[in-house]
């Protein structure tokens, strides 16, 4: 497998999203429009337009998202979140924490960082793969210098299991299968 990614862009109608309800309905439109995306795709919800989501609409919208994406239930598509104000991003990183799930959001100027609690090491490991594109944990252990290969390994799978980078099961060389692990938005992916 070879992650070809294709980005594409989801605006979120204008107004303000509070309740259950609504946060449901938004995560069924996003979710349709996720699952009619191509495989290894990656969808940019851009909330520009997005005034207020209340943390019960945030809670129905993202919750059941991740727990899809995290269960493989959506293959490769993803999902990354931009254009966050900071009372949306307060609601979102609430929910998240409390759920203790995680995904990504891209910022203005392009990076790419988690909303959700997770620890420095993972941030760390994230941060290069990001950079880079794609990685495998010896690379991983070669470019952070300081950890064993066993660590990184599982850092990389730690964050495939959280749905933050895509695991790809094939042999990359060398002695033994080596997995190969795909950021999900490298910092210099745009979205069409």
């Amino acid at each position: 497998m070879t992650f070809q990614r294709k980005v594409s862009n989801y605006h979120v109608p204008k107004g303000f999203i509070g309740g259950r309800e609504r946060g449901g309905g938004l995560r069924e439109d996003v979710l349709a429009a996720l699952v009619s995306r191509t495989p290894d795709e990656v969808m940019v919800i851009d909330f520009q337009e997005i005034e207020f989501l209340d943390f019960s609409a945030a809670d129905e919208f993202l919750t059941v998202l991740v727990r899809r994406v995290i269960s493989g239930e959506l293959g490769t598509r993803r999902f990354v979140l931009t254009n966050l104000s900071d009372a949306v991003r307060e609601n979102v990183q609430a929910v998240l924490a409390l759920r203790g799930l995680h995904c990504l959001e891209r910022r203005a100027d392009g990076s790419v960082t988690v909303l959700g609690r997770i620890s420095p090491p993972l941030a760390q490991t994230l941060d290069h793969i990001n950079r880079m594109g794609r990685t495998t944990s010896n690379e991983v252990a070669k470019m952070l210098g300081d950890i064993e290969l066993n660590a990184a390994a599982n850092r990389l799978k730690t964050l495939a299991d959280a749905g933050l980078v895509v695991e790809d099961p094939t042999t990359s060389g060398g002695r033994g299968a080596r997995r190969i692990f795909y950021s999900v938005m490298p910092v210099s992916a745009e979205a069409n």
